[in-house]
């Protein structure tokens, strides 16, 4: 995870890299922490790499441990996912939930950047908005 997102913000983006880190990434994906689901995500999306089966992938491991993100992760992972262009609607309410549990705990720049990508990829997220609102 880390390595992919290290190239991916220093604009290194190369095929084979990616390609290599894939299929082990989904392998271990249960095994990864939220930061580094992130960075894997944000990686993946950044580099404009299509990976669905791997987005299905953290999109299940991302349900799996919502409880533990933090609004920052939770901010990220959703930009990540609306970036992707892969936004499972399972995985959606789960950062859906994620945002509104947590809505208090949110820097007004999380909370703004959250419902902005809700709002990109179609999502109406009433229970978000009103949340976003208070």
């Amino acid at each position: 995870a880390v390595t992919a997102w290290a190239f991916a913000t220093a604009g290194h983006v190369s095929a084979k890299l990616f390609d290599a880190i894939e299929l082990p990434a989904r392998r271990q994906i249960t095994r990864f922490e939220p930061p580094h689901l992130t960075m894997l995500a944000q990686a993946f999306a950044s580099a404009n790499v299509a990976s669905p089966m791997l987005f299905d992938a953290l999109g299940k491991a991302v349900r799996a441990c919502a409880y533990k993100l933090t609004p920052k992760l939770t901010a990220e992972l959703t930009r990540a996912f609306v970036d992707s262009a892969h936004t499972p609607p399972a995985l959606l309410d789960a950062l859906r939930l994620a945002a509104t549990s947590n809505a208090r705990l949110f820097t007004f720049d999380e909370m703004a950047s959250t419902v902005r990508s809700f709002a990109e990829a179609g999502d109406s997220a009433p229970e978000l908005f009103a949340a976003a609102a208070e």
